[in-house]
């Protein structure tokens, strides 16, 4: 899968950046419970600047890089979604 497409599908709003809200959305309807501390250290993993949001550069970083984090909770809803996304 494209990652402009993963990121589109994350960016809700279609501003060209995902914030917190829209990455914990998102983890929750591929049907994993996520708290509110482990949504904010998702966002740290992502998030260089440290700006509150991901941009298209930092997401496709992280997704180059093997999308490491500290919790893994983002990188194993990745692989169900593109595991899903594979199936249409």
């Amino acid at each position: 899968m494209e990652i402009q497409k993963v990121f589109e599908e994350f960016d809700k709003d279609h501003n060209c950046e995902i914030d917190e809200d829209e990455l914990k959305m998102l983890i929750i309807e591929m049907g994993f419970e996520i708290s509110d501390e482990e949504a904010n250290q998702c966002m740290q993993d992502i998030d260089k600047n440290n700006n509150g949001t991901i941009s298209p550069a930092e997401f496709q970083h992280w997704w180059l890089a093997g999308r490491p984090g500290k919790t893994g909770l983002i990188a194993r809803s990745l692989r169900m979604f593109n595991t899903a996304a594979e199936m249409f």
